[in-house]
């Protein structure tokens, strides 16, 4: 999912790049803006599922983490024997495994707005 995203987010800066490069010509400024509308929207669609995907995996791992540190510590029949400490502990490094993937996802697609917001400042001022 997150692949076709970033696929997304790839073709529409290259299209918005052909056309600010002259590759394509846009007739008038109408012409343009009705582009950039266009992909304006198509961002903004990308941008909201992404924010809602990455808030729903924080909040279901950082759940997760809470009910299973609550058990270790409240439930000691959990610690009884050796299949169980290894299923919890299974269950706790998927979690934390699952956080960091989303944390680290939400901060690659940070990183690429910002520098495709920064490369489209550079090419309107020039």
């Amino acid at each position: 999912m997150f692949q076709s995203c970033h696929g997304a987010m790839s073709t529409l800066a290259y299209i918005l790049s052909i056309c600010m490069h002259g590759n394509v010509q846009c007739h008038g400024t109408s012409m343009f803006r009705r582009r950039h509308e266009t992909l304006t929207s198509l961002v903004g669609k990308v941008d909201g599922f992404m924010k809602f995907s990455n808030v729903g995996g924080f909040v279901c791992h950082i759940t997760n983490i809470i009910i299973i540190l609550y058990r270790i510590m409240f439930y000691p029949q959990s610690k009884g024997n050796m299949i169980r400490i290894a299923i919890t502990a299974f269950w706790l490094w998927i979690n934390v495994k699952g956080l960091l993937l989303a944390a680290i996802s939400s901060i690659i697609v940070n990183h690429m707005v910002s520098t495709n917001s920064y490369l489209l400042y550079i090419m309107y001022a020039i």
